[in-house]
């Protein structure tokens, strides 16, 4: 029973599956990938600047702020989801 389940419909999907992770993984990728995280970490061949040092009530500050961000995006979200659960649930 699993043979004929597997034998033809999914056959194309465990391709292509096969082929986007070896593409994902091939040299080419890789120079991307790598290139990219020079980029990143050394812009036109300089190691980034240092970021200046906070303070800890600076810290402190951001980190509420960030709290409630979070907090506002998440309500937001779950008025959002709840509003299109069927009746009942």
């Amino acid at each position: 029973m699993i043979y004929v389940l597997l034998r033809n419909p999914f056959k194309f999907h465990f391709r292509q599956i096969r082929d986007t992770v070896g593409w994902i993984v091939s040299e080419p990728m890789m120079i991307y990938y790598l290139t990219q995280f020079r980029d990143a970490y050394w812009p036109d061949g300089q190691l980034s600047e240092e970021w200046p040092s906070r303070t800890d009530e600076q810290k402190l500050k951001m980190r509420l702020n960030a709290k409630e961000k979070f907090l506002q995006f998440m309500t937001g979200e779950k008025e959002d989801f709840l509003i299109y659960l069927p009746e009942g649930k």
